[in-house]
C-alpha cells in the first residue's frame, strides 16, 4: 500500500553508527495508496508495512538493548475547494513541520491511535540485538595481536632493507680498498 516517498529529511546515512550521529533521527513522509475498490475483496483492515533500518548501536553485555521507536503520525492531507478560504488561527504557527511541504490551501485530518493499555505512550520499546560484549572478548586480543604482528613485520622488513644496503656498501668499500 505504499505509493512512494514524498520527502526524506534528517540523518540519511544509514550505515553510520548511532554514536556518530549528531542529530536525532530522520523524517520520512510517505504517500500511502488506498486499497482498490474491488467488490470481490473482503473487507480487511488497511495496513502499510514500511521496512526500517536499525543503526549500529553500542555493544552491551547480554547482546540485547532496548530502543524507543515513536509511533508514526498518520494524517490525510486534502486540498480545500476553491471557494473555501482558510484564514487560519492567529495563535497557530504555520510551516514549522510537515505542513510546510503542502499547499497553504490544505486541510489535515489526523488519525488518533487507540491506547490498548493504561498508561501507554506513543512510543514502543523494542529489544534489539547488538554485539554481545561477553562473547566477543577475543576481538580485542585478536586485534591487538594482529596490530603487533603487523608492526613487527614492518620493522623486520625495514631492518632487512637497511642491513642489505649496509652490506652492499661494505662490499663496495672493500673493492675500492683492493684497487
Amino acid at each position: 500500500n505504499l505509493a512512494g516517498i514524498t520527502a526524506l529529511y534528517g540523518e540519511t546515512d544509514l550505515e553510520a553508527p548511532d554514536w556518530t550521529i549528531g542529530k536525532w533521527g530522520s523524517i520520512l513522509l510517505m504517500e500511502l495508496a488506498p486499497p482498490s475498490k474491488n467488490a470481490n475483496v473482503q473487507e480487511k483492515p488497511w495496513h502499510a508495512d514500511i521496512p526500517l533500518h536499525l543503526r549500529y548501536l553500542p555493544p552491551s553485555a547480554g547482546g540485547m538493548t532496548e530502543i524507543e521507536v515513536p509511533w508514526p503520525v498518520v494524517f490525510w492531507a486534502c486540498p480545500v475547494d476553491e471557494g473555501m478560504v482558510l484564514d487560519g488561527n492567529p495563535f497557530e504557527s504555520k510551516g514549522l513541520g510537515y505542513d510546510a511541504m503542502f499547499d497553504k490551501q490544505t486541510v489535515f485530518y489526523h488519525w488518533q491511535p487507540e491506547m490498548s493499555r493504561p498508561g501507554q505512550t506513543l512510543v514502543e520499546t523494542l529489544k534489539v540485538p547488538v554485539m554481545d560484549l561477553e562473547k566477543t572478548t577475543w576481538v580485542e586480543g585478536g586485534t591487538v595481536g594482529v596490530v603487533v604482528l603487523g608492526a613487527i613485520w614492518v620493522v623486520w622488513y625495514l631492518v632487512r632493507l637497511v642491513m642489505r644496503d649496509y652490506w652492499r656498501g661494505m662490499g663496495q668499500r672493500e673493492k675500492k680498498k683492493r684497487q
